[in-house]
């Protein structure tokens, strides 16, 4: 089962990958929780996951 990571660490991750894959940052766009897991990060029950207007600069 993946561990929870660091915040600062999953958000450089995801940016990166975001501005080097465009399907990847669709499937985030579409499904964030679960693009999310499959990247190891598992979000608390009870805790949402909002994406900020920096996925639409990269």
């Amino acid at each position: 089962m993946p561990e929870p990571l660091d915040q600062t660490d999953l958000y450089q991750r995801i940016i990166a990958k975001c501005s080097a894959n465009a399907d990847f940052k669709a499937k985030l766009l579409a499904d964030p929780k679960f693009v999310l897991a499959e990247e190891g990060y598992i979000l608390p029950e009870g805790k949402a996951f909002r994406l900020r207007n920096i996925l639409k600069k990269h």
